[in-house]
């Protein structure tokens, strides 16, 4: 009779560990904020340049109106020219050739 031993080896394997790693990463960001102050000055320079600024913007905005308001003058005129013809009177002579 025989007898059959089995042994048992313990044989390693190499096995691939896969670790992933996630990085978080915090990125400071500017903002860029314009913060606009006005300050009071109240003095008789100032005052004076403001006067003068909304006088000439008044005569401006008076000298645009009239510019516009000739323009369209002309336009009617130039209209009234090209639309209407030459009327003669029956008793006159311009037709004849002297």
């Amino acid at each position: 009779m025989e007898i059959e031993v089995i042994r048992e080896k313990r044989v390693e394997v190499p096995v691939e560990v896969i670790k992933e790693v996630e990085k978080i990463v915090e990125v400071p960001v500017e903002k860029v904020v314009e913060v606009i102050k006005e300050v009071e000055k109240s003095s008789d320079k100032t005052k004076l340049l403001e006067g003068t600024l909304q006088n000439l913007k008044k005569e401006l905005n008076l000298k645009d109106e009239k510019i516009n308001q000739l323009t369209n003058k002309i336009k009617e005129l130039e209209n009234l020219t090209i639309n209407t013809g030459a009327v003669f009177m029956k008793g006159s002579n311009l037709t004849q050739n002297l």
